[in-house]
């Protein structure tokens, strides 16, 4: 896909083979239990389990990236009731209330509300992801266009927003 290439100087011929035959076997697999994914086993003795889940720390991401007083922690997804695919903890504008988050969660495909994902301090310009609106039901929902106010008006530096 990249037209990256690779030169491998492999001393011996046998060793050539196998390492052909390993790629051909792993990259045109006849089952999807010969995928490299199925194949491998992890050394469980060095890597614990619950290593994993403790890489990623929202609080720690969010402070990295200097949120300001713009933003708010909301833990109204505490429980992941309000959105299953989102984050326990959600960074929402910090001068809109729990029935606008709410309102803006019913209005949208799986509850995925505006939320907050990057910040970039020195240009005070944010980042937010969310569903499409559910249209179908009601063409409008006054809680989800205070919302998008709301996000527009953390950055200072612009009067208008991209929606993509």
């Amino acid at each position: 896909k990249t037209f990256q290439q690779l030169c491998l100087i492999i001393p011996r011929e046998s060793d050539c083979v196998n390492i052909i035959e390993t790629i051909n076997l792993f990259s045109q697999p006849e089952k999807y239990e010969d995928l490299y994914a199925f194949q491998y086993i992890p050394n469980l003795s060095s890597f614990p389990r619950t290593r994993g889940w403790n890489l990623y720390d929202p609080m720690i991401e969010y402070g990295r990236m200097g949120i300001d007083e713009n933003w708010k922690v909301t833990h109204l997804n505490a429980t992941y009731e309000l959105c299953e695919t989102y984050s326990n903890i959600l960074y929402v504008p910090a001068k809109v209330d729990d029935s606008v988050i709410m309102g803006s969660a019913k209005f949208r495909s799986k509850g995925r509300l505006p939320v907050l994902s990057y910040y970039y301090k020195p240009k005070n310009s944010s980042l937010c992801r969310c569903s499409q609106p559910l249209t179908y039901i009601t063409r409008r929902s006054v809680e989800d266009e205070a919302m998008i106010q709301a996000i527009i008006d953390t950055n200072s530096n612009s009067s208008f927003m991209y929606l993509i």
